[in-house]
């Protein structure tokens, strides 16, 4: 499978809107991503997304945050600088 071409704005953006849609995470954000120098063993050249939660622990949101993470890496990379 193509991957989809994205700005770092843009994955962002993608996995913060998934991350709204569950009640528990109403109050944590994705914040970065770190831009890998090449691609990783299965083709994605981003990694590390930094999640934040303001108010409250990041532990009930790691397991869904993971999963949106693992979406978004099989199928989006971050366009060249």
């Amino acid at each position: 499978m193509d991957r989809q071409i994205v700005s770092e704005e843009e994955l962002l953006g993608w996995l913060n809107a998934e991350l709204l849609k569950h009640d528990e995470c109403d109050d944590c954000r994705f914040t970065s991503i770190m831009r890998l120098r090449g691609t990783d063993v299965d083709g994605c050249n981003w990694s590390s997304p930094n999640l934040r939660c303001s108010g409250r622990l990041v532990g009930p949101c790691t397991a869904i945050a993971n999963e949106l993470v693992a979406q978004a890496h099989a199928r989006l990379n971050i366009a060249a600088e």
